[in-house]
This record gives C-alpha cells, sequence and structure tokens, in this order.
C-alpha cells in the first residue's frame, strides 16, 4: 500500500479517523448542571429586577393635635402605603441577621401596640442602623420633634445585581449550549 492508498483510505468513512464519537455522560451532567444553575441566576436576576422593594420611606409629622406616621414601600409595579399613629409606636429595634458566608445584615424593626412591624428597613452596617433607631426613637419618645423622614433607595444596588445576574446566568448558558453542540 503506497501512501496515496493511505490518505485516500483515511477519508472514507469507516477507515482511519473515528466517526462516530459519543459525549461522555460525565460531561453532558456537567453541561445541564451548568445549565440549571444559570437559568435559576437568570431567573433570580429577573425577580429582582420587578418584585423586590426599592424604595422605602417612614415619614412622620407632628402637629398641634396629632402625630400622622407613613411606612412607603415602592417597586417597580406597585406601591404599599401603612398609616400609624405616632401613639402605636413604643420603639424601634435592630434585628441581626446572618447572611451568606457569615456576613452580617441588620433590620431595623417598629414595635408598635398591636404587635411589630418587620423589616422595615435593611443595613449592611451596624452603625446605620443604629442611626435609624436612634431618629425613630428620638421622634417618638421627644413630643418636641416635629417631623422625620428616613428613606432607604435599594434601586440602584438592587438593579445593578440583578442585571449583573441576568447578564452573567444568560452568557453561562449560551456558553454551556454552544459547547455541547460543538462538542
Amino acid at each position: 500500500m503506497d501512501n496515496q492508498d493511505i490518505n485516500n483510505s483515511s477519508n472514507q468513512p469507516g477507515k482511519g479517523k473515528a466517526t462516530n464519537l459519543s459525549v461522555p455522560q460525565s460531561v453532558i451532567i456537567s453541561y445541564l448542571s451548568f445549565s440549571l444553575l444559570c437559568f435559576f441566576l437568570m431567573l433570580a436576576g429577573l425577580r429582582g429586577f420587578f418584585t423586590t422593594t426599592k424604595v422605602t420611606c417612614l415619614s412622620c409629622e407632628r402637629t398641634p393635635t396629632q402625630v400622622i406616621c407613613q411606612l412607603n414601600n415602592e417597586n417597580w409595579w406597585a406601591s404599599t402605603t401603612k398609616n400609624y399613629s405616632a401613639e402605636e409606636f413604643q420603639s424601634a429595634k435592630i434585628e441581626r441577621v446572618m447572611g451568606l458566608e457569615g456576613v452580617d445584615g441588620y433590620y431595623v424593626s417598629l414595635l408598635t401596640n398591636s404587635g411589630k412591624v418587620p423589616d422595615v428597613f435593611y443595613y449592611s452596617l451596624k452603625s446605620d442602623a443604629q442611626k435609624a433607631i436612634e431618629q425613630i426613637n428620638n421622634f417618638i419618645h421627644n413630643s418636641q420633634s416635629k417631623s422625620l423622614t428616613i428613606t432607604q433607595d435599594k434601586s440602584k444596588l438592587i438593579i445593578f445585581i440583578s442585571i449583573f445576574c441576568f447578564l452573567f446566568s444568560a452568557l453561562g448558558l449560551s456558553v454551556s449550549i454552544y459547547s455541547y453542540v460543538r462538542y
């Protein structure tokens, strides 16, 4: 057999080169696992973008005859407002929460005569939560204080994280599908 016969036989189906490649099961499982992870991150990004509370505002006004407080939560689709009289408020307190990998966070909750209004504000630093607590408690217990407004706008951070999750997961899902098809 000369060199020309060898070259011709390697181009013929079933001779020379392997034509039937199968994808190992471990590779398929890896692609599917990564694809599912990317899909769930994409859903988390969409959920954060569309449903999470973006702006929380507690505002109170003291007049000679009454004290009215409003707690307003807004997101893209809805806004909820609850009215309270200052007589309902007893105090505010910090509740520490453990996040992922041991990272602490602090919720500010309002204690009322009828129970607790949980998780009104969230802060990553205890000192920021403590400032909010001091402002609220000062207004509640100091009749000379005329107004209180605390606003927390998380919209930029939530939008950034949501877009990052969505884009990262869409890219990962695309790479996973492309790699699977090309394998």
